[in-house]
């Protein structure tokens, strides 16, 4: 059986970094979940899915699969045919990094002071009948 090519299959290059796999990842999985993909071969194309994405986020198993990788290219093995779902979705593999929109920067505009009104009647409360003030402290 001929080897899988975890990166073809996630249409991202061998250098690829884990967001730019992470990313890759995540845009497959919406196209081919089996909830969402009614084909009947949805199910074995998101295990594929899976699979390229468990073994390219984990860097002890990356770094063995490169090794694979490269033994297979070295012994000119055939490509497994599964690898590049990406096509039969119509999906563009998305190789460059998104530029990040720069945040805009609040400017702090000072409050102005608060204006003090002199009191209302309204802000009194009514004192009851045969009230005494204290004079002393406890």
């Amino acid at each position: 059986m001929a080897t899988p090519n975890y990166y073809h299959t996630l249409g991202v290059p061998e250098d690829a970094d884990d967001e730019t796999i992470k990313n890759a990842y995540k845009r497959m999985a919406k196209a081919l979940h089996p909830d969402i993909c009614r084909r009947p071969s949805a199910h074995r194309e998101f295990e594929a899915l899976q699979d390229a994405y468990t073994t390219l986020s984990s860097h002890d198993l990356r770094r063995q699969h490169n090794a694979t990788l490269a033994l297979a290219k070295v012994s000119d093995l055939p490509p497994d045919p599964i690898d590049n779902v990406m096509d039969e979705y119509g999906i563009e593999a998305h190789t460059e990094k998104k530029k990040k929109k720069k945040k805009k920067k609040k400017v702090k505009v000072p409050k102005p002071p608060q204006q003090h009104f002199p009191p209302s009647e309204a802000d009194y409360e009514e004192i009851p009948p045969g009230y005494e003030p204290r004079t002393g402290f406890l």
